[in-house]
């Protein structure tokens, strides 16, 4: 049999000066492990994100990582460090409940904390797109409830550095349930307005108790509709940010923020 052209490290293997505890998750791009300094005792615990070298380059690895290290921001997963060699990225390792997770044992988040939610999550994005970078892939499984909040993980390497293969690969993965916006499930570039589409759909989500479904197009919310429990106005702020056009969404972050939690959640009454 043929030897693997880039073997995988499992538990137990020691990648640059990190002992592999256990798997955390794994995708189109590589394998999160969590870990621990190998040649000191820490209780810290990391996470270590090791990347297939056939599918994510060891210079966008390094470019990508340098600037993710200098980002700290407590919405934000830290990014420790990264190797020389491009092969790895050490990040803080948070533990906590999903938003995923906690959407489908509860339903939807009561109206205090999903201002927190909206907050936080903006907040995160926004220190992203300061430093030039996109997240890619915003959805309730990527933001964590923990002692110090909401914090926005899988933070990394760009999607557009992915093979046409693999980024369909990782598309039909994840299936109708994508957050994505059009332009990204059509193969497009990402922009700060495709992170601001799955940052209005995740918070739809979370206010409403159901991610909205998908028109022919692939657009979601792409008819005007009523729905229970939103004022109009709020409504019209989901339309705008979740539009099917990027030029027709809110320019930044802080614009859909600032409109959400300037409009009343409930619907008033009508007579």
């Amino acid at each position: 049999m043929a030897a693997l052209a880039h073997p995988e490290p499992k538990p137990g293997d020691i990648v640059g000066h990190h002992l592999l505890i256990k798997e955390l998750g794994r995708g189109g791009m590589g394998i999160v492990f969590s870990a621990r300094p190998s040649q000191a005792y820490s209780t810290e615990p990391l996470a270590l994100k090791w990347f297939r070298p056939d599918r994510v380059s060891a210079e966008t690895v390094r470019a990508i990582g340098n600037r993710l290290t200098q980002i700290h921001h407590p919405a934000l997963v830290q990014t420790i460090e990264v190797d020389q060699h491009g092969k790895y990225l050490v990040m803080e390792q948070i533990t906590g409940e999903a938003l995923g997770s906690l959407l489908k044992r509860c339903g939807r988040l009561a109206r205090n904390e999903f201002e927190i939610l909206t907050r936080q999550l903006c907040d995160g994005l926004t220190a992203l797109h300061k430093a030039r970078l996109l997240h890619r892939d915003v959805r309730p499984a990527n933001m964590i409830a923990t002692s110090r909040g909401w914090v926005l993980v899988d933070l990394g390497i760009p999607y557009s550095s992915l093979s046409a293969s693999d980024k369909a690969a990782n598309l039909a993965q994840r299936g109708p349930r994508s957050y994505m916006a059009p332009e990204v499930l059509k193969g497009q570039s990402s922009l700060i307005a495709s992170d601001i589409y799955s940052a209005s759909i995740t918070l739809y989500h979370a206010l409403v108790g159901r991610r909205p479904n998908r028109d022919r197009f692939g657009n979601h919310l792409g008819r005007p509709k009523f729905e229970k429990g939103l004022s109009f106005s709020l409504l019209d702020v989901f339309y705008q940010g979740a539009s099917a056009h990027p030029k027709n969404r809110f320019s930044t972050v802080v614009e859909l923020k600032l409109s959400i939690l300037n409009c009343s959640i409930q619907h008033p009454n009508r007579s």
